[in-house]
């Protein structure tokens, strides 16, 4: 390859490595939502994207372009195909659109890491993706040590992704290339040698510090193939090469950052092996109380997404669908949550039995390249080696949460399919489709920029009304489906809910802002419900009630639950007795989910002269909420009222306790 050809291919490897720095960088500075922090990400790596690969095409109209014509490639291609078909077919076409736009970004970038022929450049893409994760772990750690907000966060210790879940997909996704990247760099005096060696165990403290479960599994998984691959590599192959003094040197001290770190917690110095003891517990705990909060959520996910997967189970509901039925096929809490916490289930649901040979086709073929690399390649296939463990683990972690819903960790994976199969010969194109190509790429960049340009543009105007509490218009978000992002959903029911205690008539207009594109979201409609009691508005609400009722699943029990609170505005007891013992015959998982509904249970059957009924209401509460001070203050007042003091004087003392542990 001549020197001027490596040094274009340079710039361009300067571009796609800077990717995830620029996507760790990029986070809102007052937000802590984690819809929020994915749309920026999401936001700007497609805008570059796609701009990026348009001006690539310009400047190689005359060169040569290649494509990988690989059985993986090829499976990706049919997938993607199959998203883009699924479109046609989508109830709301904008969550289509939503997730094919990520897509798109996924193939663009994998298509110019293909074109990156150098191993050199290729190696220096992996070195950038590395210290953007350096900046990822750095960020992370300080956050939890000190424990600050370098960035608003929902689930910390997230360091710039809001959601501390997000952010360990980044580190597992990178550590096993830092470790590559240590154990080939040959250099002499290399000022890459030590930063990968302290990358890779600062990524490691950093999962170990966010207690991930499932990027916990995802690293054991990760570590076990390591080291079968150098052990595999020391005994069968007898290649691996003697590590220098600097390396071994620079690799101790990488230990003892590692051991030193896991041992320190930001309430002073904890042996790691109590912080594995309480991980372990919590997930013992999970798995043996099905009933439990966080059991129960992850079980309705899974139950709710195969339920979907069966009500079209040929061509599935369509891309990036889930969210908008979710509702339909869920109760309790998880009608909010975006994503189903399992990517294959959720794959299945929205793109049918086919997405399922088609995955598991992909993994096959990946074991295939991983045991081809390893007995033929031998230790010249390290670098293929580490990206296949590198996505391996992110294979373990999409049994338990969402990393292919979200833009930056399918950035990488395509990124490292791209690498991984630059090593196959690949399929030139004809020069004479590349004036076609850039046309093609132009308008691409112009739909992916007008509709982030539109998405963020309502997005800015809900954020404006939230800050200044302006409802006196309703928000016209469109009319139909098309170009309607998912946040405008996950916002409005967010907003909606936050206001329905403080600003009722708020909750309403929000509600309603929404409701003209999906006017049976049983969500909405539900707070709507509630901003119209409290507003006094119940002719309005009971009607309401009423037409929720066609469309909420079994077992859903918001719209009883506002009927509860209305008929106790309304005072009719044998209503509200009938309400109780409906109630009273859901799962106990769901109703003890949030405080307020056993709480104001409570306060329905006090009004119904039902004292002792109200008292076991709270008690329940109490016992799976120990912190909720309402339900200790209605409790007190009764247990008084019925003359139980003693009773009364234990709860008191609780909630003294309570309140002094908080500086009330």
């Amino acid at each position: 390859m001549s020197q001027s050809l490596n040094n274009k291919e340079k710039y361009w490897a300067y571009f796609i490595g800077l990717l995830l720095p620029l996507a760790v960088i990029l986070a809102p500075s007052n937000q802590a939502n984690l819809a929020e922090h994915m749309f920026t990400k999401a936001f700007a790596a497609q805008i570059l994207i796609v701009l990026g690969a348009a001006a690539y095409l310009l400047l190689n109209r005359k060169n040569s372009l290649r494509v990988s014509l690989h059985p993986l490639a090829i499976i990706l291609y049919i997938t993607f195909m199959l998203g883009f078909a699924s479109t046609f077919w989508s109830d709301n076409h904008g969550f289509a659109i939503n997730q094919l736009a990520k897509w798109s970004a996924g193939l663009t970038l994998a298509f110019l890491v293909f074109q990156i022929r150098d191993k050199s450049n290729q190696r220096l893409i992996l070195q950038l993706f590395v210290v953007g994760a350096l900046l990822l772990a750095s960020i992370g750690i300080i956050q939890y040590l000190l424990q600050v907000d370098i960035v608003k966060q929902a689930a910390k210790p997230a360091s710039t992704f809001a959601n501390k879940n997000m952010a360990a997909q980044i580190a597992v996704l990178t550590w096993p290339i830092g470790v590559y990247l240590f154990v080939t760099d040959t250099a002499k005096n290399s000022k890459w040698l030590f930063l990968n060696a302290i990358t890779s165990s600062l990524l490691l403290v950093f999962i170990f510090y966010t207690q991930t479960q499932a990027a916990w599994l995802s690293v054991i998984g990760q570590l076990l193939l390591l080291s079968l691959v150098f052990l595999l590599l020391k005994v069968v192959k007898k290649d691996v090469p003697t590590l220098s003094k600097q390396h071994k040197k620079h690799g101790v001290i990488a230990i003892i950052i590692l051991l030193v770190l896991i041992n320190v917690s930001n309430d002073g110095v904890k042996p790691f092996w109590e912080k594995i003891q309480q991980g372990a517990d919590k997930v013992v705990t999970r798995a043996s109380n099905i009933e439990g909060e966080q059991s129960t959520i992850r079980f309705q996910l899974w139950d709710g997404t195969l339920e979907m997967a069966k009500s079209r189970p040929v061509y599935g509901i369509g891309l990036g669908n889930y969210y908008h039925h979710s509702a339909s096929f869920s109760n309790g809490r998880t009608h909010t949550i975006r994503s189903s916490h399992n990517d294959y289930l959720q794959t299945l649901a929205e793109l049918g039995f086919s997405s399922s040979i088609l995955m598991i086709s992909s993994w096959i073929l990946l074991g295939f390249l991983f045991f081809r690399f390893l007995f033929k390649e031998g230790w010249t296939g390290l670098k293929e080696l580490s990206l296949i463990i590198a996505i391996g683990g992110m294979a373990i972690t999409s049994m338990f949460s969402f990393p292919l819903q979200l833009q930056t960790p399918i950035l990488i994976i395509t990124t490292y399919i791209a690498i991984i199969l630059a090593s196959a010969k690949p399929y030139v194109l004809p020069k004479n489709i590349n004036i076609g190509l850039l046309g093609l790429s132009s308008v691409v960049a112009l739909v992916v920029i007008s509709l982030n340009l539109k998405w963020n543009s309502k997005l800015s105007e809900f954020n404006s009304k939230v800050k200044a509490n302006d409802w006196k218009q309703e928000i016209n978000f469109g009319s139909g489906s098309f170009g309607h992002h998912p946040m405008f959903k996950w916002f409005s029911q967010r907003v909606s809910r936050e206001y329905m205690y403080s600003k009722p008539g708020s909750a309403v207009k929000v509600a309603n802002s929404y409701l003209p594109l999906a006017p049976t979201d049983a969500v909405l409609i539900n707070n709507k419900i509630y901003g119209l009691i409290k507003l006094k508005r119940f002719k309005e609400a009971s009607e309401l009630i009423l037409k929720v009722r066609e469309f909420e699943p079994p077992g859903y029990y918001r719209s009883y639950y506002n009927e509860l609170i209305l008929e106790t505005e309304l005072q009719r007891a044998e209503k509200l007795g009938a309400i109780l013992n409906g109630l009273d015959k859901e799962k106990f998982g769901l109703l003890s989910m949030k405080p307020e509904t056993l709480d104001n249970m409570s306060v329905a059957a006090f009004k119904i002269n039902q004292k002792q009924r109200a008292i076991d209401y709270l008690q329940k509460n109490i016992e799976v909420h120990p912190a909720y001070v309402n339900s200790y203050e209605k409790i007190i007042s009764m247990l008084k009222g019925i003359g139980k003091h003693d009773s009364a004087a234990k709860y008191q003392n609780q909630l003294a306790l309570i309140k002094a542990s908080r500086g009330l």
